[in-house]
């Protein structure tokens, strides 16, 4: 992979990757009840937010794939 490898902003995949992302964030908000703010991973940590994150498939977006990662490159 080289520091250009890039998905389009248009590309079909990305786009449902998006809706995907939202749809997570906004369910888990109104299940939690939490409230995004700037600063939040500087004042604190949610490690159960992260944990689902993972099990949602949302982390390691843009490691390689030989690294375990989904090899998205660069969003």
């Amino acid at each position: 992979m080289s520091e250009f490898d890039a998905l389009c902003a248009n590309d079909g995949d990305l786009a449902d990757l998006r809706v995907r992302v939202r749809q997570f964030v906004a369910e888990d908000r109104d299940r939690f009840g939490w409230e995004p703010a700037i600063d939040s991973w500087l004042t604190s940590w949610d490690a159960g937010f992260s944990e689902r994150l993972a099990d949602a498939g949302f982390v390691g977006l843009t490691i390689p794939t030989e690294y375990g990662g989904h090899g998205l490159g660069f969003l």
